[in-house]
């Protein structure tokens, strides 16, 4: 290329950046895009570590070998996010802020990337309000602010499912080969994004068009190899329950129902079920609006999103049906790229007059829901650990036991107790002991059986007596002091927690 050939490329290339620059639409993605990153970035680090979270920093706290060697037998998840995250965290740490902020990034790249699929699948007008939508609900942000694999699965769902919009749309090989590499990358994510490939994978040989068959069955199976090497990695991990949340032991039918109500209002919000059913009513009344204000061709260009969006649903019900506990919202966090794109194409349909004003209520909702979350830390659901640890002070020189409930948070309590570990022993020398009990939601209160202040508890060594008590919204802590430290029965500790909870005991020398 001559000099006066590359200065005119140059120019060009400015004149279509200014072009695009006064364009309302990219204008309207830039700034949708820059409002999620506010939402996301503005409180990631209030909340504390919760329990699955000290798992992540289990694994990216140490050498990459530690964090190989360390997925196999805590998590029951692929290895990529924590590969990433695990140099994500050597630049930015391990605080709160740190390794959160990958999951931020990652939902705020999934903003533009599901206004782009919408775009091209329906309209401008669609792919805008799309991106409105997955600035603001309440679900993804929540995943966006957690240490964990989540926000990866979805972006990593948003580009493959952008990819595979675009090959039906042109066949264009590129879009192919690249659907092949975010969806072998979303299955190495998360199990779960199999029933995200596999629906795409049903709808790619289906309406592959002549002499384009031999490249998508091609792409299938070099994403299924990918798929084929994660098997002993599964086959190992199949007996973990670490990352299993305690909440989710319900049955398949009430996590169905979970399913809707968490993908509208997040894990919680105030008034939860009222605003669920608002936010559900709004949500049909999108999809409602796809049925009588868009036209019969339009109507079918929708139809691979809400097929891929159906059988993430779906799938997981009739295996739970069958007696598999695979139901819940957070496994399924994917369906919402392709939902959302469906109700979108309603509120955005032109004829729709209905639909900014629906609009307008569901986001402005979601973003109430996102403010109150992150005002109130039993709205997080996730425990306030990190002040109930800090309230524990340090430890005296006898060294302290710890009795934690629910025995979920013994994890979480390990990262802001430095030097604590958990009481493997019968008995266990100490001259304090701190009962604690943090709530994990609204919904739990504290010191139901505790005692009255003052009061003796039977099992103690009687040089023990208490010495302290505090109670917030949010954890109740009692203390018991002796002058020395004195030998104690660990199965006592049963008797001191302060509520009907499963609890683990913690030690931490002075």
């Amino acid at each position: 290329m001559t000099a006066t050939a590359s200065t005119a490329h140059g120019a060009a290339d400015r004149t279509t950046l200014r072009a695009a620059a006064r364009d309302p639409y990219v204008r309207g993605i830039a700034a949708i895009t820059l409002l999620a990153a506010v939402i996301r970035f503005a409180v990631i680090g209030i909340p504390s570590f919760w329990p699955d979270e000290a798992f992540t920093i289990n694994i990216l706290d140490g050498s990459l070998s530690h964090a190989l060697h360390t997925i196999p037998d805590t998590e029951s998840t692929p290895p990529l996010y924590y590969l990433i995250a695990w140099g994500w965290a050597k630049v930015f740490g391990t605080s709160e802020e740190g390794v959160r902020s990958l999951s931020a990034l990652c939902g705020v790249l999934t903003v533009p990337v599901v206004a782009a699929a919408a775009t091209r699948l329906v309209d401008r007008r669609t792919g805008l309000v799309a991106a409105l939508l997955m600035a603001t609900n309440p679900f993804l942000i929540w995943f966006a602010q957690e240490a964990r694999a989540y926000a990866l699965l979805v972006l990593l769902a948003a580009i493959g499912f952008q990819f595979f919009v675009r090959f039906l749309d042109t066949g264009d090989r590129r879009a192919l080969v690249w659907w092949a590499v975010a969806s072998a990358l979303l299955l190495s994510t998360h199990y779960y994004g199999v029933l995200m490939v596999g629906a795409e994978a049903v709808w790619l040989v289906a309406a592959a068009r002549p002499g384009t068959r031999g490249r998508v069955v091609g792409a299938i199976a070099a994403v299924g190899a990918v798929g084929l090497a994660l098997v002993p990695l599964i086959l190992k991990q199949r007996h973990n329950e670490f990352a299993t949340p305690p909440a989710e032991n319900a049955s398949t039918f009430l996590r169905a129902i979970q399913v809707p109500k968490q993908f509208v209002v997040g894990f919680d919000a105030p008034a939860e079920t009222l605003l669920a059913v608002v936010c559900l009513v709004l949500v049909v009344a999108g999809l409602a609006l796809v049925v009588v204000r868009r036209t019969p061709q339009e109507r079918e260009r929708l139809y691979p999103a809400a097929f891929v969006g159906v059988v993430v649903l779906v799938i997981p019900m009739l295996l739970g049906a069958a007696g598999y506990g695979f139901v819940s919202a957070r496994y399924e966090v994917a369906a919402m790229v392709p939902l959302a794109i469906c109700v979108a194409a309603g509120l955005a349909a032109p004829k729709a007059r209905l639909g900014p004003v629906l609009t307008a209520l569901l986001v402005g909702i979601w973003l109430g829901i996102v403010v109150a979350v992150a005002a109130d830390p039993l709205l997080q659901t996730r425990g306030d650990w990190r002040n109930a640890a800090e309230s524990l002070g340090p430890p005296p020189p006898g060294g302290r036991a710890i009795v934690v409930s629910p025995a979920s948070g013994g994890p979480s309590m390990r990262l802001y107790l430095p030097g604590a570990t958990p009481i493997t022993t019968p008995y266990v020398s100490v001259s304090q002991i701190d009962v604690m009990t943090v709530r994990t939601s609204k919904d739990e209160s504290l010191g139901k059986i505790a005692a009255a202040p003052g009061a003796p508890k039977p099992g103690l060594p009687p040089s023990f007596s208490e010495c302290g008590r505090k109670k917030t919204r949010t954890y109740m802590i009692v203390r018991y002091c002796s002058n020395g430290p004195v030998a104690v029965a660990v199965n006592v500790f049963g008797g001191l927690r302060l509520d009907d909870l499963t609890w683990v005991a913690l030690q931490q020398r002075g």
